[in-house]
């Protein structure tokens, strides 16, 4: 089975939400999903360009799965990431996040006004324009790979602090990093 978000339309899933191995929703350009329950995804998510999916629930949240264009964390209880999150575009975390167990993957900016628990996870920063990392703390992370393949350089703008916890790769492009970095 399959769902179409239409462009500019918003699909406010109130409950638990499972996408059943061979399920298919598409989130048209502009569209938009708000999830308030779990997510489990062991299907397909295509996600067009400008769509948004919102994680904004009142209560913790277990997220599995996801494919967005951009990704917003939001709300004061904790959302738990795990398997593969691959965000095309921008990540924006400004409620409580734990990466749990998971390979996320930033293709555009990450924003941090939330806050962050690392866990086990590896995120990787694979760009084809220049990503610009922000928050208003330091950013704590378990693996990070940095893998920006943009023609000019800086590549990759942090702009906030980020502490390592476990293993930090260098792949492709050149870091701007604060003056003030530690």
């Amino acid at each position: 089975a399959s769902l179409d978000v239409a462009a500019g339309y918003i699909l406010n899933a109130a409950g638990n939400t499972t996408i059943e191995a061979g399920g298919v929703l598409n989130l048209i350009d502009n569209a938009e999903l708000y999830l308030k329950g779990d997510f489990t995804n062991d299907g397909t998510i295509n996600a067009g360009t400008g769509s948004t999916i919102s994680v904004n629930g009142t209560t913790e949240q277990a997220l599995n799965n996801i494919t967005a264009y951009n990704l917003n964390v939001s709300g004061s209880q904790t959302k738990t990431f795990g398997g593969t999150i691959d965000v095309a575009n921008n990540l924006t975390i400004g409620g409580a996040l734990d990466l749990g167990v998971s390979s996320v993957s930033v293709g555009g900016n990450m924003s941090l006004t939330g806050t962050i628990a690392p866990s086990l996870s590896m995120v990787t920063f694979d760009g084809t324009a220049q990503q610009t990392i922000s928050g208003n703390k330091q950013i704590p992370m378990y693996d990070v790979v940095f893998d920006n393949t943009f023609a000019t350089a800086p590549q990759i703008l942090l702009t906030t602090n980020m502490a390592v916890n476990n293993s930090l790769t260098l792949t492709d492009g050149i870091i701007s990093i604060p003056d003030n970095s530690e």
